[in-house]
C-alpha cells in the first residue's frame, strides 16, 4: 500500500478516535438550576425548569443551544428570567435564574390588569392590583394580551432604560415614579407624563431622545426652585431649548 495513503488513513483513524472520545467525555451529565439571592424555588419547579429547557442528559455539551433553552424556559415560566446558561466542562450545565419583578401595570380591555416587569413582559394577569411599588400606566390600554408576552410600548422603553442608567431599577423606579400617563390628545400628543413621588411631573416628548429621563431628573434635583416643590410640571421649551418648570400645562 502506498506509504502516503497509509499515513493519511492513520491520521483519519486518530481523528475519529479523538472525536469519539470527546463525544463520550463531553456529554451532559447533570443540569443544575442556580437562583439569585433572595429567590427560593422548590424541587418540583427546578425539575420542571430542567425538563422545559429541552436540555437532554447524555447529549453533547457542544451541541447545547443556549438561546433555544432560554426561550423554552421563559415561555413556560414567564415569572422567571434566565440570566444565562453556563457550560461547566466537561459534563455540567448551570441554568442561572432570577425572578421577574412586576413594577408597572396597565389595564386590559376586558377589565383585568397586566403586571409588567422592567422589560415590559407580562408577569401576571390579575383582576385587582395589590401591593406596593407597582406604578399604573394610564391613558392607554391593551387588548387580549397573554401572560409571558411583551407589551410593545416603544415610547416607554427609553424612559425605563434612561432611569436604569441612574440606578432606578425595579422597585427604585416605581418608588420614584408613582404614575405614568400616556397623553394622545390636543397639544400633548405623543407625550408621557411621569408623576414623581413628590408630585412634580416630567412631561417627556417622544422626540427628546433616549436620554430624556436623565436630563429631566438632573434638572429636577438640581434646580432649587423645583427641588422643594410638591406640584408643577417640568417640560422642554423648544424656543429656548431648555427645561422649564411651571405650575400648569395650560
Amino acid at each position: 500500500m502506498n506509504k502516503k495513503l497509509v499515513i493519511l488513513l492513520s491520521c483519519l483513524a486518530v481523528i475519529v478516535v479523538i472525536v469519539i472520545c470527546m463525544s463520550i467525555a463531553f456529554t451532559i451529565d447533570e443540569v443544575n438550576v442556580k437562583t439569585t439571592n433572595g429567590l427560593t424555588i422548590d424541587e418540583e419547579v427546578i425539575n420542571d425548569i430542567i425538563l422545559d429547557s429541552g436540555i437532554v442528559a447524555h447529549s453533547s455539551i457542544f451541541g447545547l443551544e443556549e438561546s433555544t433553552a432560554i426561550s423554552n424556559i421563559e415561555k413556560m415560566h414567564p415569572e422567571l428570567k434566565v440570566i444565562s446558561i453556563e457550560r461547566k466542562f466537561p459534563n455540567d450545565v448551570y441554568i442561572n435564574i432570577s425572578k421577574r419583578i412586576p413594577i408597572l401595570f396597565v389595564a386590559i380591555s376586558d377589565g383585568s390588569f397586566a403586571l409588567l416587569d422592567r422589560e415590559l413582559k407580562v408577569v401576571e394577569i390579575v383582576s385587582e392590583v395589590e401591593g406596593a411599588y407597582i406604578t399604573p400606566i394610564t391613558g392607554i390600554s391593551v387588548n387580549q394580551i397573554q401572560k409571558g408576552s411583551f407589551v410593545e410600548f416603544e415610547w416607554l422603553k427609553p424612559i425605563i432604560s434612561s432611569a436604569e442608567d441612574l440606578s432606578f431599577v425595579n422597585e427604585r423606579f416605581s418608588t420614584l415614579i408613582t404614575k405614568i400617563e400616556r397623553v394622545t390628545y390636543e397639544d400633548l400628543e405623543n407625550q408621557t407624563l411621569l408623576t414623581t413621588n413628590t408630585g412634580v411631573v416630567f412631561v417627556i416628548d417622544d422626540n427628546l431622545g433616549t436620554d430624556a429621563f436623565n436630563s429631566f431628573y438632573t434638572y429636577y434635583i438640581n434646580e432649587k426652585n423645583v427641588t422643594n416643590q410638591d406640584h408643577g410640571y417640568i417640560y422642554y421649551d423648544p424656543e429656548e431649548k431648555s427645561l422649564k418648570h411651571k405650575d400648569s400645562l395650560i
